[in-house]
C-alpha cells in the first residue's frame, strides 16, 4: 500500500491507511491476512518524518520510506518487493 506520508492536502496517513484496510476488508476479508508493506511516499517533504514516526507508533506493519520525486529509497523498495515475491523475507 502506498501512502502520502507528508499528509499533503490535509490528509492524515494513518487515516488513509485505515480507510485502505477497510476497503480491502469490504472487498475480501481474506486480504487482511496477507503480508503487507506500506510504502511511505513523499519523504522529501518536511512534514513526512514526523508523520512517519507517528504512523510507526500506531501501526505494526513494515514501512519502506521513499520519495518518488528524488527517487530516494526506490532501489531498496524494489529489492524488498523482489525478495517478498520470491518468498525470501530476510536478506541473503
Amino acid at each position: 500500500l502506498m501512502l502520502d506520508m507528508a499528509g499533503t492536502e490535509g490528509r492524515n496517513p494513518a487515516d488513509d491507511y485505515r480507510h485502505l484496510l477497510r476497503e480491502l476488508e469490504l472487498y475480501d476479508p481474506a486480504l487482511l491476512d496477507k503480508p503487507r508493506v506500506v510504502v511511505a511516499n513523499k519523504m522529501d517533504e518536511e512534514a513526512a518524518a514526523g508523520l512517519l514516526r507517528k504512523f510507526r507508533r500506531l501501526n505494526r506493519v513494515d514501512v519502506l520510506p521513499i520519495s518518488c520525486l528524488t527517487e530516494e529509497g526506490i532501489p531498496q523498495l524494489l529489492e524488498e518487493l523482489y525478495r517478498r515475491v520470491r518468498g525470501k523475507n530476510t536478506k541473503d
